[in-house]
């Protein structure tokens, strides 16, 4: 199965018809996770991540759990057949999917077909770079990162909310960041996904 990246969540009656095309038309029994180590102050407890149980619980799904890989080993995402990333901090969620080792295994289960999902930070993560969250918002390097590398499942960098930053001042910072990064940028806006194979 592929990899859907949306800047919103599947909140969308759109958006969340493009997820279930993605699923077995039989739900009964799937299960899922949804990873909340982005939202370093709410963590479960986010209305997205709340938000997302609901709905995955509302499309059929047995076991809806979460995950979080400050206190939670990674290997626990081999157990579920769709894992949900949701939103947050991209700078600290990138940090803890290496160190975690989640990023092995991501690419282990997309390779074996199973469902992936990011929304917001979580879909920014597969891109080549993350260096323009860096450029448009440094107070968010909290863990002070400095290798900024994605895990590249997209040769581009994704700019999540890209319709935010549709204001003169911040125009001025995503074109800053446009030349600073080799790779282009994708801007991902609000309502919008990608499916990618």
């Amino acid at each position: 199965m592929p990899l859907f990246l949306t800047a919103s969540g599947l909140y969308s009656k759109h958006t969340m018809a493009q997820f279930l095309s993605l699923l077995p038309q039989v739900k009964t029994g799937l299960t899922a996770c949804i990873i909340t180590t982005a939202d370093v102050q709410y963590k479960n407890k986010s209305k997205h991540a709340v938000r997302t149980k609901d709905l995955f619980y509302a499309i059929g799904f047995a076991k809806v759990d979460y995950v979080d890989l400050d206190t939670d080993p990674a290997n626990l995402l081999l157990n579920y057949d769709v894992v949900h990333i949701n939103g947050g901090n991209p700078l600290y969620l990138l940090a803890r999917v290496k160190d975690s080792g989640a990023h092995e295994i991501l690419a282990f289960l997309l390779s074996e077909g199973k469902l992936v999902s990011g929304q917001s930070a979580g879909a920014a993560i597969f891109g080549s770079t993350i260096q323009h969250a860096d450029i448009l918002h440094p107070e968010w390097n909290e863990t002070l990162l400095t290798e900024f590398s994605g895990l590249g499942v997209l040769r581009a960098a994704i700019l999540p909310h890209s319709n935010r930053y549709r204001t003169a001042s911040y125009e001025t910072v995503v074109k800053k960041a446009m030349e600073e990064i080799p790779d282009p940028i994708l801007f991902l806006g609000d309502g919008e996904y990608i499916i990618l194979p």
